[in-house]
Order: structure tokens, then sequence, then C-alpha cells
């Protein structure tokens, strides 16, 4: 025995302990034998208590914490469930009376603990990895069996104290038949099969015509679902007589709707539009998101990493500003970044809404000699706005509505509204805010619900006429208050003959104006799909669409 533990790299130290470590190595059971005469009272498992310790066989004293588990008598701790024994009641040359401990353990609770205390025993390496629950008895008869053989003795009672309820179940797996001719490509006979199952050790406890109900044996832990039998079975016939097939498999095709925009199509756009996309984290500052958006509850956080991220964001702009921060504090004073996300509103009622937000700061252009230094503005990111929106082709049912914002300038944002509902604001950042952060430069920002921004319109052929369009310049006097949807909205009502675009080229304030009037300048296109339009249908067009602003905007025709 001595020899065979040698070769197997273990010293031989004396008669008893080189019994349980060949146990150890014939059967896979850790056991641990203890002085009888040392023990004090009953031997019971449990975990260590407050500032108790342990001198180990190796002569190191470790201090145990709460979640360790341990072997005790009345006296004390005796050995770390597991991993090694103490040093007090391990036998020695003066032992007459031995006490065998033969156990299972849950592999989670002493998974760690060998490595918490600096130690790595054969018997935590095993019982990390799962021990066979019906091993204990086993170990138990072997080790008595040796010991009698070889020194001689008489052996005492044999104590059982056992938990079902709290061993590893026998797991019931189902293999079916036609799921195993599928994954090997090949027909093989039940009675092939069930001779293959019941060489492993694995019980057919119930036969039908479509399946098989396997008992998994105590000692195979990795069997667990019916992929794990499949590949038992094909390990055993042979990968390599296994026939080469392509798998089978159904293909199902999925139509795409038109109206649809991706969000990878949407994501593209703003990437080609010189924005980079940033993920920033879900949990914000409750502060900041106060400030942001006031109108909001934010759901806060049980567990937070830490006081800056107390709460679930109800908008994608603090993480996004907070890049913002992060950069421009870095000397990177051109920034164009967003983000497609989730934010998350409300209390008894969580909502979970998908929006994206960007914002932009610094220069227009990238540093170039043909290009200026001329900073972005409210019309830059509009325009990106824009942009977006003409991918669902409904851009001209968009509506952008002069109104305030608690994150915006006053008099610099505006709210984006589709069919009567705000799906989004563009704006500047509020100066607060830019205080607040600490910004040293001016920030814009837009936010969109994605939903809306994504479904449009499905695409519709229309032929292009082979008569030539006609363009009608004129500017207005208008009060300032007026803003572009009004007018937009007076000239589209109108009804004026042939008219097919509208545009705004200018506006302007200044010399020679009324303090309270500014010039809008509006380019009309008018067509006819059948015929070229004279000038008298133009013009009296055009006198239609001065009549109707005359009438809803007090605009006079400049001169």
């Amino acid at each position: 025995m001595q020899e065979k533990l040698r070769r197997s790299g273990i010293r031989a130290i004396d008669v008893v302990v080189d019994i349980t470590n060949y146990v150890l190595l014939e059967l896979g059971q850790p056991m641990h034998a203890f002085d009888l005469k040392r023990l004090q009272g009953g031997i019971n498992v449990r975990y260590a208590e407050q500032d108790e310790s342990l001198t180990l066989l190796d002569g190191n004293p470790v201090d145990l914490d709460s979640e360790t588990l341990v072997i005790a008598d009345d006296s004390g701790v005796l050995a770390i469930a597991g991993i090694m024994g103490g040093i007090e009641s391990g036998v020695s040359e003066q032992t007459t009376d031995i006490f065998f401990e033969s156990a299972h353990f849950n592999p989670l609770i002493i998974a760690g603990k060998a490595r918490q205390y600096g130690l790595h025993t054969e018997s935590s390496h095993r019982f990390e990895r799962g021990v066979d629950p019906e091993l204990p008895a086993r170990a138990m008869d072997r080790a008595c069996q040796l010991l009698v053989e070889i020194a001689g003795g008489q052996p005492g009672t044999l104590i059982v104290a056992e938990e079902r309820s709290c061993l590893p179940e026998s797991r019931v797996i189902t293999l079916r038949k036609a799921r195993l001719s599928q994954q090997l490509s090949i027909e093989l006979p039940d009675e092939q099969v069930e001779a293959m199952l019941n060489r492993l050790g694995i019980n057919i406890v119930e036969t039908t015509a479509e399946a098989w109900r396997c008992q998994a044996p105590s000692w195979r832990f990795d069997l667990a679902i019916e992929a794990d039998l499949v590949e038992e079975v094909a390990r055993i016939y042979g990968y390599d007589r296994l026939p080469v097939a392509m798998p089978a498999m159904a293909m199902k095709v999925f139509g795409v709707k038109e109206a649809i925009t991706p969000l990878d199509r949407i994501k593209q756009l703003l990437v080609d539009r010189d924005y980079l996309e940033a993920i920033t984290y879900s949990f914000v500052d409750a502060g900041l998101q106060q400030k942001l958006d006031p109108e909001h509850s934010a759901i806060p956080v049980q567990n937070p990493i830490s006081s800056d991220m107390g709460v679930m964001r109800t908008s994608l702009l603090p993480g996004l500003l907070l890049a913002v921060k992060y950069n421009l504090n870095r000397q990177q004073s051109r920034l164009r970044l967003f983000e497609a996300g989730q934010r998350f509103i409300g209390k008894e009622e969580l909502l979970q809404k998908d929006v994206i937000a960007g914002v932009v700061s610094g220069n227009r252009h990238r540093e170039s000699w043909a290009d200026g230094k001329a900073e972005v503005d409210f019309f830059d990111i509009k325009g990106d706005v824009e942009a977006l929106l003409a991918l669902t082709g409904v851009s001209g049912e968009i509506e952008f509505i002069a109104d305030a914002h608690p994150a915006l300038q006053k008099g610099q944002s505006c709210i984006v509204k589709y069919k009567g509902n705000t799906i989004g604001y563009i704006g500047k950042l509020n100066p607060i805010i830019e205080k607040y952060l600490d910004l040293p430069q001016a920030v814009f920002a837009f936010e969109l619900d994605l939903e809306s921004i994504s479904v449009g319109k499905t695409p519709e052929f229309a032929e292009i006429t082979r008569h030539p369009a006609i363009k009608r310049d004129i500017a207005v006097l208008v009060d300032r208050e007026v803003d572009y949807s009004r007018l937009n909205d007076t000239v589209r009502q109108c009804n004026a003959d042939y008219l097919v675009d509208l545009k705004v080229f200018d506006v302007y304030e200044g010399k020679h104006l009324d303090n309270n009037r500014k010039s809008v300048a509006l380019s009309l296109t008018f067509e006819h799909k059948s015929r070229t339009l004279s000038d008298e249908e133009v013009t009296s067009a055009v006198d239609k669409v001065l009549e109707a602003l005359q009438q809803s905007c007090a605009a006079e025709l400049r001169g």
C-alpha cells in the first residue's frame, strides 16, 4: 500500500493516515481519522462561531470566520470540514482508538474556503468539484477492512447521521429517439442504445416508442440534460464512425416591413454625420437627473454602486453630458455623441421606453485649412434631427414648436411633435445646468422617442412629371412671434392650386424693419403632372397664398 501511495505522489506517514489516503485514491472519497480518546462529548457539524480558531495538522493556526463549516465536539473545533483536520485531535504514535469520519459536503459550501486560508488539499480539491453521495458508506467499510487487516483491532459501532432532503437528487432525463437520430445523423437500434447506456451505469427506468427515461448514476454530475446523453451515446459508438452530414434545419423567411427603419440604419446615419456612439450607465446621479428631468420621478437603486449612481435614468442626457464633461476636461473640444437605449419611468408601474439622444459641442467642422472655426448652433443639431426624421418619409408631418424644456435654454429650444404627440426635444443646454456641470463651452442636445421615428410610411411609386416646375420667391413681413410651423400650416391649408413644395430660405431682423417685425423669405414650387403651367395660373396661386398669410398671420408682402 505504501508503494502504491509513493507511486501516486503521496508520502507515507503512518498506517491510519495512509489508509485514508489510499481509500481517497481508490474510491475518490476523502476521509479523516481522529484520536477517539481526545474527543469530548458528541460530534456535530456546524458553522464556526465568532473568534474561534484552529491549529491545523501542518502546525499553522487559522482564525475561522462564521461562514466556514467545521467539525466540532463539546470542547471546540476539531477540523475544517472537507479541507483539513486539527492537530489537537489528530492521530499520533500513542493513539490506540480510532474514530473515522466519512461525509458528503455540499460543493458550494466548501468551494473557495481552502484558498481563503491559503490551503490546497486533495480533500478540498474533490469536495469543491463534487463527490458521489453514495460513497461515504463504501469508504467507511473499506477503511475499516484495511485497518483490521493491517493493524488488527476490533471495529466499533457504525454511526450514521443522514439528511436525505439535503443530498443531491437522482436526475431522470428523457432521451428522445428522434432527437438522437437527428443529432447523430444515423439510426441506431434500440437494443444497441440501451446496452450503451447500461454499460455506463445509466439506468433506463421507462421505455416508450418515442423515448427512454434514464436515471443518471450518483457519480455522474455531468449528466443533466438530453444533450449529455446524446454525447455519451456518440462517444461510446465512436465519433469516427458517425456519418458526416450538413445540419438539417428548416429555414424561415420573415418579411421586412419597409415602413420600419432599423435601429442600425438610424445609428449609421448619425455616424455618417460625424457622431460617435456612446454607451453609458443606466444608473445616474439623482441631483443631475432632477435638474434635467424634474417632471418624472426617478426609480431609486436598492444597492447602488456609488452615491452618484443612485437612481435609474429617466433620460439619456445625464450620461451623455458627463461624457461631454469628461472629454472636454481632456482637451477634446469638438464633440458629437449619441446613444440609443432605454429610459425608466414610473414607480408603481415601470415604463421602459427606447429613446435616442445626442449632444454636440465645439466647432462645426473638423480642424482644416479649408473650413473656418464656426461653432455649432441650434440649426446644426436641428438639421441632424431632420435627417433622422427623413428616413421614415414622414418629415413633412413633423412639427418643430418653440417651447421651453427644463434641460434647455428658453429661446433656443423646441419640442418635436408628430401627429399631435410630443416625441422629443432639441435645443441648447440650460446655462444653469452648464454651470452645475462646470462645462466650459456651449452644448446642444436632442432626445427622441425611438419608436416614433422608426415607424413611417411605406415608399410609394410615383411617376416623375415630364413638365417643368415653376418656382416663385416671396418675402413677407410678420410679427416676430410667428414661427415657421404657423406659416407652413397657413400656406398648406389655403389650397393654392398646383403648390407642391414650400421652403423658408431666409429670415431677416434688423435695420429698416420694425422692432416687432421680421422678414421671412419663402420659396414656392408649383407643378402640373400633365402640362406646363402658365404664368397667369402661377400668379393666381401666389396671390391666394399671400391672401391667406395676410388673414392668418397679418403678413405684408415686402417690397
